[in-house]
């Protein structure tokens, strides 16, 4: 899943492209699941014709405000992108967002953003403190850290030096300390290099998370074995040398059985917890057509104007939010 680095390329590079411009044409494709209790062609119908004046992210969110409501925001779920034809992407200088639109549903669900307003160190470690979650646990909770997902929790855990499985309440000062400063440092790295993994420190673990031997144990740079473990139900890479663990873990450690093939990749099969509701899940259709050369995220229409809720336009699930059609739109000056 695109996380916090990825998601600020894609904003950024929308910004310098769309600010100032006008959609003149959409195209949608029909997606029972994309488009629950609205045709395809109504939400097309929303944006034509208006202009954007500015483009937002918060955490794994990134948004569009028009001269007029209702205004999209976008999610790239498990492998959604964004391509504008002719252009390479860009890293720009970040932005902070309207403070209207972070007001609604899904942004104000969200925790703070480890590079717009991460909070002082004592209202850190007590959120920290007070939660008996392993640590990665909380740091993948949107409502908690918003943009950081399942690379980014085990390089901050990694660089901070602290287990994935440590329960929060257990961590003390220094490590808290080490976990905040690192979550900024990480994120502000990968954003520095427009979230280019090629140019990312060489001695990070992002490059070599990704692969798992029978054989062949997996080996940072300097020597250290890294294994693989579940917490939380998450695949989640190691360093044991220099990552410990202390005191009682309960069952939520454990390691993962090797029953794949030599250097086979691991899945990172990202969860936003914010998303989680308790409806009963059913089975939909997916209707879509041949050829769709685009990724699949989320995407809502928040109706809102000079601050104001107008009313819930799209909804699944209790959210404000839908997964993204394959779309593409044509603007002008």
């Amino acid at each position: 899943m695109p996380e916090l680095p990825e998601v600020h390329r894609a904003e950024r590079a929308c910004h310098e492209l769309l600010v100032g411009k006008k959609i003149i044409d959409v195209e949608t494709k029909e997606d029972l699941l994309v488009f629950c209790g609205m045709p395809h062609e109504k939400f097309a119908e929303h944006l034509l014709n208006k202009t954007v004046t500015e483009t937002g992210r918060r955490g794994k969110y990134f948004y569009f405000l028009f001269d007029e409501g209702p205004h999209p925001v976008f999610h790239f779920g498990m492998t959604g992108d964004i391509k504008f034809k002719g252009h390479q992407s860009f890293h720009y200088r970040r932005r902070r967002p309207s403070s209207s639109i972070l007001s609604h549903p899904p942004l104000s669900d969200l925790g703070f953003d480890p590079l717009q307003d991460i909070p002082s160190l004592a209202a850190f470690s007590a959120q920290v403190s007070s939660r008996k979650c392993p640590i990665k646990a909380l740091l993948l909770d949107q409502s908690f850290s918003a943009g950081v997902g399942n690379w980014v929790a085990d390089e901050v855990l990694y660089q901070a030096r602290v287990h994935p499985n440590q329960r929060a309440n257990t961590l003390n000062k220094e490590q808290i300390r080490m976990i905040r400063e690192k979550m900024v440092w990480v994120c502000e790295k990968a954003v520095e290099v427009n979230a280019n993994p090629d140019e990312f420190p060489k001695d990070w673990l992002f490059h070599v998370r990704w692969s798992k031997s029978k054989k062949n144990k997996v080996k940072m740079s300097d020597g250290n074995e890294v294994i693989f473990l579940n917490v939380g139900g998450r695949t989640t890479a190691v360093v044991p040398a220099i990552q410990k663990i202390k005191g009682d873990v309960g069952s939520f450690v454990k390691e993962i059985k090797d029953d794949t093939d030599n250097n086979s990749k691991v899945e990172d099969d990202d969860i936003v917890v914010v998303e989680e509701t308790k409806q009963n899940k059913r089975a939909v259709k997916r209707k879509t057509t041949k050829g769709d050369e685009f990724g699949r995220g989320k995407v809502s229409l928040a109706i809102w104007k000079v601050g104001v809720l107008s009313g819930l336009f799209l909804s699944i699930n209790n959210a404000q939010y839908l997964n993204s059609p394959c779309k593409r739109a044509r603007a002008r000056s």
